[in-house]
């Protein structure tokens, strides 16, 4: 091989390992049993999970167009609405509060803009000391099975089979963490680290409302 072909070749070579590592992506990504269980939900349509029932013990799953607003419950309510712009009731006697984001544990896109199929990308809701509401992004490759903070770090891993420092793999799976239907009991199940930050705000919140001076009545 001459000098030229040779160069060539070597240029040529990352983008060949970007494309294998795109289609091992995409393949992986066919074969996770959370990926399957959504293949039917259009892009522009995230999951929504949040925190449900008195003691927040439950969750609660729906689909929410982002750019519309609608909250659905089920597969049949979402295609319903594609098809025929029918919005089913979204009933959950009164166990999960929809009408703020203090209990939104996390939104997962299934069809994340920039990244192969395949990927998930996962926003983690957190409430600060000050009481503010953080929204932390976390992107999963299927195929490796390492989640990034941001979107530069994986399409960075995608380029170049980089792994960067804060890239980790989850203990619970984002595929098993979200694999329920409608409603689950953290209770029976492995507890999410979202739903576990989300208790310890709320119990934080609470101690923190305690020990605030009592205002005195005149």
């Amino acid at each position: 091989m001459d000098g030229s072909l040779r160069s060539t070749a070597l240029k040529m070579a990352p983008l060949f390992e970007t494309d294998e590592r795109m289609l091992e992506s995409k393949e992986r990504g066919a074969k996770n049993t959370l990926q399957r269980q959504h293949e039917w939900l259009p892009k522009g349509w995230v999951m929504e999970i949040r925190a449900a029932g008195e003691k927040t013990d439950k969750m609660y799953k729906f689909y929410v167009h982002s750019i519309t607003g609608v909250r659905l419950l089920s597969k049949q309510d979402v295609l319903l609405y594609i098809n025929e712009a029918n919005v089913s009731g979204c009933n959950t006697n009164g166990q999960c509060d929809t009408s703020s984001e203090d209990n939104i544990l996390a939104k997962v896109d299934f069809r994340p803009s920039g990244l192969p199929e395949g990927w998930i990308k996962e926003i983690v809701y957190r409430k600060t000391k000050e009481g503010l509401t953080r929204r932390d992004p976390y992107y999963t490759d299927p195929a490796s099975s390492y989640t990034f903070r941001t979107l530069k770090s994986a399409l960075s891993f995608l380029e170049t089979g980089k792994v960067s420092k804060h890239a980790f793999i989850q203990r619970t799976s984002v595929h098993d963490l979200y694999s329920f239907e409608i409603c689950a009991n953290m209770q029976k199940m492995v507890i999410p680290q979202v739903a576990q930050i989300h208790q310890m705000s709320l119990k934080r919140n609470t101690l923190e409302a305690r020990s605030l001076p009592a205002k005195k009545h005149n």
